[in-house]
């Protein structure tokens, strides 16, 4: 019976390509990150997958493109195209945004507002609540919420008064202000307007009570209080509830001297206080 030789019947891998190799039809190999098959036989070192007669290309690679886990190398950062390829934004030291700059490019940028909250605090049974080291030349206009201050008696005084340079709590007979309050209860009302707390080394603003159910909250404006070349001016709102009385209680004040503050100190006329929450804001006024 006579013998029929079909030759391959289907192509055979040999890998990358080696010029000490032979290929015969058929062979499929990968060079350069293509793929090529033999299409005439050939001996070893003769004929290179180059040589379009002995050789057609079976797969083309595409385009070299940009090694992603070399461009961006450390948590955090960023990867973004520009005009000429991908490129790395680093991930920025500090709180900041990602914004867009006019050329298209991202950038990290600085969070910037007129109305910026730069601190809280809180006391329990302290002689003396500060906050200090807020003050700076940044703002020119501070509001500060005292909400559920108390007393640890009934009837103490609430004062305060401006920290210097070096934190501490201003004194001398430079605070200037005047006050008025109204006070109501089950069957009567009244109301005050002093010209007090002139020439005193406090502001005085108003009683406190003695529990935390019987509170007072309390809403500060301050003017220039860093300036060394404007007076320090500030107006302070508020009100609560004492015993069977609900009251409110109003004060323009100034510090007529020229230095820079950066806090402000509350205190008692005598025990101690309790501050639940207090928050401060900085207002830009340019």
């Amino acid at each position: 019976m006579a013998t029929l030789n079909l030759g391959r019947i289907k192509p055979v891998f040999k890998g990358a390509y080696s010029g000490s190799t032979a290929y015969v039809i058929d062979d499929i190999v990968t060079h350069g990150n293509e793929s090529f098959i033999c299409i005439q036989a050939h001996g070893a070192g003769t004929q290179a997958t180059s040589v379009a007669a002995y050789w057609t290309k079976l797969a083309a690679k595409g385009t070299d493109g940009t090694d992603v886990g070399t461009t961006i190398t450390t948590q955090g950062d960023v990867l973004y195209r520009d005009g000429s390829g991908l490129q790395r934004l680093a991930k920025p030291a500090s709180d900041m945004y990602l914004k867009n700059t006019s050329a298209g490019t991202p950038s990290w940028s600085a969070l910037s507002s007129d109305w910026v909250r730069l601190g809280s605090g809180t006391a329990s049974a302290a002689a003396i609540f500060s906050i200090d080291g807020l003050f700076t030349a940044d703002y020119d206009i501070y509001k500060i919420f005292v909400n559920g201050i108390y007393g640890s008696s009934g009837g103490q005084a609430l004062r305060y008064r401006y920290n210097s340079s070096a934190g501490t709590p201003q004194t001398g007979s430079n605070y200037k202000g005047v006050f008025d309050g109204s006070m109501w209860n089950s069957s009567s009302a009244s109301s005050q307007q002093l010209g007090g707390d002139w020439n005193r080394d406090y502001f005085g603003y108003s009683n406190v009570s003695a529990t935390a159910d019987e509170f007072g909250d309390t809403e500060m404006t301050i003017f220039n209080p860093f300036s060394a070349s404007k007076y320090t001016s500030s107006i302070v709102t508020g009100g609560g509830w004492e015993g069977n009385h609900i009251y409110t209680r109003h004060q323009r004040g100034s510090y007529n001297v020229t230095e820079a503050h950066t806090g402000i100190t509350w205190y008692a006329s005598s025990g101690n206080i309790y501050v639940p929450s207090c928050q401060v804001f900085g207002i830009k006024n340019s």
